[in-house]
């Protein structure tokens, strides 16, 4: 019996029941990710100690319906709509479900920040939105009490220069998308991972390094991508710049796992998935959790993840939603557009998001004005050139 086959397939089907009927509104999912710091020096806040990032969570707790603990340490809470979850150095991600309605999302990440809010005024504490710590050096932070981050520091420390700044330093904002097959899902994934440089930049929100000034540019983006290259590049699977269900379970399975997962505890492990379930057929618990061992900066679960911009202010990411939702909701039509017939450079490209796109959907966030429907007019200017990165 090959395993390696039984588990490839089983990826795939995992991927294929992610799919929605053709019928359904396009959903949209955000994880946004803050650094609880001292409002007056910026410096990160512990997970540990008496007004701790932990006692934070524990003053929350009832408002919650469920939570989830590491031995007696509070890791995560979750109620219908929303879910609170800590990364490696307790920086607070914010999960919020899949909604139709954009305006939506920003009111429930509204009612969470009016109930975390008095907690972080009372202890001279807030919540910042930006890709990298704004003042702390990763050297002084410590992991919270999560072994498999324990286990994925001492693997990244081995293999590049940035697994201590990728984990203790960086925030993101990631957005979910609904697909309802895998030609529509690879659709969208060809149009993300095309646009990826450009709305990396666009939406670049990292202005600090290791307590300095940074005047580069996506400085977060390239910290994971050089993290662990394995992990995090898909390109010698993509055909034509994309990716079948079959090319990603490939990807999957060729990545050394880190954390494997043996009668419900985690251990360190270097093998790739692949060679670990050689001789085991996966559950789906331990298949979910392979797919969450791999960084690609656009990831396949059961819905188009899409990774790469810096974390934000939640009005910025909701124009950022808006636009994905225009450009993604008629993936044929955009696709369309990204062929024209000849060549724009990516300096071009950028400058017209920018300067056109992104101050137009500012403008416009809520009047529900098409977005290709504006590319459409402004890029002529840009007449008989085709846009790629």
């Amino acid at each position: 019996m090959n395993f390696y086959e039984r588990n490839r397939d089983n990826i795939i089907q995992y991927l294929e029941n992610g799919c929605k009927p053709e019928d359904t509104k396009l959903h949209f999912g955000v994880e946004l990710e803050h650094f609880i710091v001292k409002k007056d020096t910026k410096k990160a806040v512990s997970y540990y100690g008496e007004k701790g990032v932990e006692t934070v969570l524990q003053r929350l707790l009832f408002l919650y319906e469920e939570s989830s603990y590491i031995g007696e340490h509070l890791i995560a809470l979750a109620r219908r709509d929303i879910a609170i979850s800590l990364e490696p150095a307790a920086q607070l991600e914010v999960s919020i479900s899949p909604q139709t309605d954009i305006d939506k999302i920003m009111e429930i990440y509204q009612q969470f920040v009016s109930e975390i809010t008095p907690i972080l005024q009372e202890y001279d504490y807030e919540m910042i939105t930006t890709g990298y710590q704004p003042a702390s050096k990763v050297s002084q932070l410590d992991l919270i009490p999560k072994k498999r981050y324990q286990f994925m520091d001492r693997y990244f420390e081995k293999i590049g220069p940035y697994g201590r700044q990728m984990m203790r330093g960086t925030a993101a904002a990631q957005v979910s998308i609904d697909s309802y097959s895998e030609d529509d899902f690879m659709k969208k994934y060809k149009i993300a991972y095309r646009l990826k440089d450009i709305l990396a930049g666009m939406f670049e929100n990292t202005p600090v390094y290791e307590g300095k000034k940074y005047s580069g540019k996506e400085l977060r983006k390239k910290i994971w991508e050089k993290t662990d290259v394995q992990r995090v590049d898909v390109e010698p699977f993509m055909k034509n710049e994309t990716l079948s269900f079959a090319d990603y379970a490939d990807f999957v399975l060729q990545t050394p796992v880190i954390v494997g997962r043996k009668d419900g505890s985690d251990y360190y492990e270097e093998q790739t998935i692949g060679k670990l379930c050689a001789e085991k057929e996966l559950t789906e618990e331990e298949l979910i959790h392979c797919l969450s061992m791999v960084f690609p900066m656009i990831r396949a679960k059961q819905f188009l993840e899409i990774r790469y911009t810096d974390s934000m202010p939640m009005e910025r990411v909701l124009v950022y939603v808006r636009m994905l939702k225009q450009l993604l909701e008629d993936p044929d039509r955009t696709l369309q557009w990204l062929e024209m017939e000849n060549e724009m450079t990516l300096n071009e490209i950028e400058a017209f998001y920018k300067e056109d796109i992104y101050a137009h959907l500012n403008e416009h966030e809520t009047s529900g004005k098409e977005a290709l429907d504006y590319l459409d007019h402004s890029t002529a200017k840009y007449k008989g050139k085709t846009i790629y990165s």
